[in-house]
């Protein structure tokens, strides 16, 4: 149930909320002073370089920058909050570890994004259901980095398959916390994110168990699954698994 969700969240989240609040506080103020110096830096390299680009193709180049920026700590933020739901030891250099699956995210990002686009031009409907069939692609590369981004893609739509409108219903039941946040200008958010995302989290795993190796061998067809959400529950180290 969600209400379980949220609850185990509360519970994985003691003890470690300082931890969780400095690594949303670091990644913000990382990034954010990043894009600052891009877009302040950017038109001063353009006039020493006597180029002049249209205003248009100015938004896409900072856009793609910017995207760029957010990939590097993308999966280390999203892999902490996975480690905390599970129970895991914890580190603030998570954020910094996974910064070379920066061209994974942006794969991810941009064929997601085109599938969703072409399913919305038959209707708004198969769009949305689209994109959530789409939700559990970065929790997936997170635990299987060498699954190729169609096969995240083809797994995600496997996991989600009858459990989209409990993803739903969990998301509208953060509205008020959300209004909270922005009550709060803001300052709020270092709280209700964490909470938020090993939530998130949480759904992610409750639908792992339920899927037997043998599903996986023809979703993955021999690649590396790293099972990282098994192995704790049996008292293991996570290891990488070949299926064949």
């Amino acid at each position: 149930k969600n209400k379980d969700l949220k609850h185990n969240a509360k519970i994985s989240l003691k003890g470690k909320y300082g931890q969780a609040i400095l690594l949303m506080f670091l990644h913000t103020i990382i990034t954010s002073s990043l894009i600052l110096i891009l877009n302040y830096t950017y038109p001063i390299i353009l006039n020493i370089l006597n180029i002049q680009l249209s205003e248009s193709l100015n938004t896409i180049i900072t856009s793609i920058i910017s995207i760029f920026i957010t990939s590097l700590f993308y999966f280390g933020q999203l892999s902490f909050f996975i480690q905390i739901s599970r129970n895991q030891k914890t580190s603030i250099n998570e954020l910094f570890k996974r910064t070379n699956m920066w061209f994974g995210y942006i794969c991810i990002t941009l064929i997601t994004s085109i599938f969703i686009y072409l399913w919305s031009l038959l209707f708004i409907i198969p769009g949305i259901i689209a994109a959530y069939n789409y939700q559990l692609i970065y929790y997936i590369k997170v635990d299987s980095p060498h699954m190729s981004t169609l096969e995240a893609i083809r797994y995600s739509k496997e996991l989600m398959h009858g459990n989209r409108f409990k993803l739903f219903i969990l998301q509208l039941s953060f509205i008020g916390w959300i209004l909270l946040g922005i009550l709060s200008l803001g300052i709020g958010f270092l709280w209700i994110i964490p909470y938020i995302q090993v939530t998130f989290a949480n759904f992610y795993n409750s639908l792992l168990p339920e899927r037997e190796p043998k599903e996986l061998q023809n979703i993955t067809k021999k690649q590396v699954l790293r099972l990282a959400y098994l192995a704790p529950q049996e008292g293991l180290e996570p290891t990488t698994l070949r299926l064949t």
